[in-house]
């Protein structure tokens, strides 16, 4: 079937109705910039240059976008008064019609590798989509990928246009080359800032660009809102304005600089002020924050203690305000002591293209204001609060994203350290892929438990979560890990839990045909490493029985039947322990058993599988409370095949178990028979956010 190229015959403007509604949109952060086709450091009729008048009228510009090709070019020089003023130039090259993609692409290198303009910096070639084809789009982004530059389309991206059907055959052809690119969306504009001759500092509250189908608007960094505006005459006679722009994409815009404190002011009244002056590159910025303070109460070591700024008013965007009161995980080389705390603050400057980041410890004795909000604050311990609150701390993440792609050359390669064949969890972790154990070394300080005996060094040298199941020489599931990376100031900070996945499988002492088959699901450990590539050094953090670093909830455990056949569970049982000094196994009575039915012949997938709290819930069963036993009777001729549950309750805790117990009737035993014993659990990522993880493996039925 061919694509059609729909246009409409005029836009629509319903957005703007459906924006009203888009509280969403209203919660990221934007920053502003400008387009212009005329120099900024121009002289005007008013004997300021177009850059001030921009400042004048709309505010500071963190980026200005600059075309390298044509009338009125970027220059060195230009390019030298933009970062003097503390801009940052985004290169624009306006395509050449009679040139190839290619050609264009080989035009934009050499412009700015002759402007010196940064390599991995995003260039955009301004296109007329009813001109180009999905053809062009490839070729000119894998081109200029080449020249070690970022590829990006300035265009109209509504749906009248062509880009939409190019961009999304382009995407669906070759994905990984498409999700390399930027798109800087021209459309749609909005009427109150179209040739506005007012001044203003009013911005959009949404984030409204139009998208291609194949991606969402979250993933269009650039958006010009406002065209010719605030019109004036340069002091040579010609006319000169501007367009409006927002981006969501900070790291394309800002970098990121330690300031030196000049002085501060801590007051307590309703609320919490914060004032400072802030000294970088010899340059003074003063900052005023009124906000409140909640600390935290958590098992988790990354957050527990720490007091959180919330409600924030101020004339700066704040990124990150916290008041840590031990060690920060996060800051390693401060040291917190008694009788004092540990200041971090990040904001956007209001005067340059950076965030300014500082960090300080300050002792309480000196700060009486302080001393009372760290004495009197709100305690929280609800976790999603302390999630949403905690989310402000990865901040820098966006700007970091380096990974270490070749071990140091001064590692020697050791395999003979690592027993265990290392499974990458998939979607299927039955059908994983299986990763060489044989790493390169890193001098390694603290590992008391020698966790990387089982688990590969690598994985605290990668920004990202992983979650792996690891198995025996037998092949049977028997370590599992999560483990979440963040790079920051130099180094790689690492979370990782780790669980000891124990199957097991038994004659029953009273039947020939039965079997008894138990899976335990226990935290192991819980680990913070710190990798130091400059140096090569691993340093590894143990919590102690009752902390944790890596969160989660709702986990399930669950024992399937596959290739049995005439097998079936006729009774189980389920221990929880919440682990830590004091926890103790106990049976437990289940809110809703769950599982899985068949017929006595049939089969179940050889697939890994999760039973659902809405669809899987069994009902036909009887609860022994003598024996905490559930025994489970057939319910309209089907037995079941498999059973599990899921436990609300947090399982983060050193000990922390999941257990259960089922007894097989039946058993008849086939080269295919096998048990599945798997767990789930929701975890939170110490990056922000959410994620499932999966692990498990199967044992033979014999």
């Amino acid at each position: 079937m061919s694509c059609v190229n729909f246009k409409t015959k005029e836009k629509n403007n319903k957005w703007r109705e459906v924006a009203l509604d888009l509280e969403k949109e209203k919660s990221i952060p934007k920053y502003f910039g400008v387009d212009t086709e005329t120099r900024v450091d121009e002289l005007l009729q008013n004997n300021i240059t177009l850059f001030d008048w921009i400042r004048k009228n709309q505010g500071f510009p963190y980026f200005i976008g600059r075309r390298i090709n044509g009338e009125n070019a970027l220059t060195s020089e230009e390019m030298s008064y933009i970062a003097s003023n503390g801009s940052k130039v985004i290169p624009i090259l306006t395509a050449v019609s009679e040139k190839s993609a290619k050609d264009n692409a080989k035009i934009a290198i050499t412009l700015l590798d002759d402007l010196k303009i940064e390599r991995n910096t995003p260039v955009f070639v301004e296109i007329d989509a009813n001109k180009v084809t999905d053809e062009f789009l490839k070729d000119f982004a894998a081109e200029v990928l080449s020249g070690e530059y970022i590829p990006g389309f300035c265009v109209d991206t509504d749906s009248y246009n062509n880009f939409d059907r190019l961009f999304s055959r382009a995407y669906q052809s070759n994905e990984e080359l498409m999700k390399q690119c930027k798109i800087w969306a021209l459309s749609p504009e909005m009427e109150e800032f179209f040739e506005t001759k007012n001044g203003h500092n009013e911005k959009p509250d949404i984030w409204g660009p139009f998208a291609p189908s194949c991606i969402s608007k979250e993933q269009i960094p650039f958006w010009q809102y406002g065209r010719k505006c605030h019109p004036i005459n340069t002091y040579k006679g010609d006319r000169a304005d501007f367009n409006l722009n927002l981006t969501i994409e900070p790291d394309t815009v800002f970098e990121i600089k330690d300031v030196e404190v000049v002085n501060f002011n801590f007051t307590k009244s309703e609320k919490c002020t914060f004032d400072a002056c802030i000294k970088s590159d010899n340059a003074l910025e003063t900052i005023s924050i009124n906000c409140d303070f909640n600390k935290v109460k958590s098992e988790s070591l990354l957050t527990d203690n720490k007091i959180y700024a919330s409600n924030i008013i101020s004339g700066h965007k704040i990124l990150d305000f916290v008041i840590c009161a031990n060690n920060d995980l996060l800051s390693p080389e401060y040291t917190v002591t008694k009788g004092k705390v540990l200041i971090k603050l990040a904001f956007v400057s209001n005067e340059k293209s950076c965030v300014y980041h500082l960090r300080m410890l300050i002792s309480l004795a000196e700060n009486n204001a302080l001393k009372e909000i760290v004495e009197q604050v709100q305690l929280i311990e609800e976790d999603t609060e302390i999630q949403n609150l905690s989310n402000q701390e990865m901040w820098a993440t966006k700007f970091f994203k380096e990974n270490i792609s070749n071990v140091p050359e001064n590692c020697n390669e050791n395999s003979s350290i690592v027993k265990n064949f290392i499974y990458k969890a998939n979607e299927d972790i039955f059908e994983s892929e299986i990763i060489s154990p044989m790493l390169a070394r890193s001098n390694i300080i603290g590992d008391t438990h020698y966790i990387f005996e089982s688990i590969p060094e690598s994985i605290v040298k990668n920004v990202g979560d992983q979650y792996c199941t690891l198995k025996n020489v037998n092949g049977e599931p028997s370590l599992a890990y999560y483990k979440d990376t963040i790079y920051q100031n130099g180094y790689y900070a690492t979370a990782i839990a780790i669980w000891d996945i124990s199957p097991d499988l038994s004659n029953s002492t009273t039947h020939t045909n039965k079997r008894v088959v138990t899976l335990e699901f226990k935290k192991a450990y819980n680990v913070f490493t710190y990798y130091y590539p400059n140096s090569n050094e691993i340093h590894v953090l143990f919590s102690d029985e009752n902390s944790s670093y890596i969160m989660n909830t709702h986990t399930q455990i669950s024992i399937k039947l596959t290739g049995c056949q005439t097998a079936y569970i006729e009774n189980c049982s389920f221990e929880m322990s919440l682990g830590g000094s004091n926890g103790s196994s106990n049976s437990w009575a289940l809110e809703r058993l769950l599982g899985l039915l068949g017929d006595t012949i049939s089969n179940l997938l050889d697939v890994y599988s999760f039973l659902s709290d809405a669809i899987n819930t069994i009902s036909n069963y009887m609860f022994d409370k003598n024996k905490n036993e559930y025994i489970l009777y057939p319910e309209c001729n089907l037995v079941t095949k498999q059973v599990g549950s899921t436990f609300k309750s947090a399982l983060n805790k050193k000990y922390a178990l999941l257990k259960v117990r089922a007894i097989l009737n039946n058993v008849t035993v086939y080269p295919t028979s096998r048990i599945f014993c798997q767990a789930q659990t929701t975890v939170t990522r110490i990056s922000g956010g959410q994620t499932c993880v999966y692990f498990g493996g199967s044992i033979p039925l014999e």
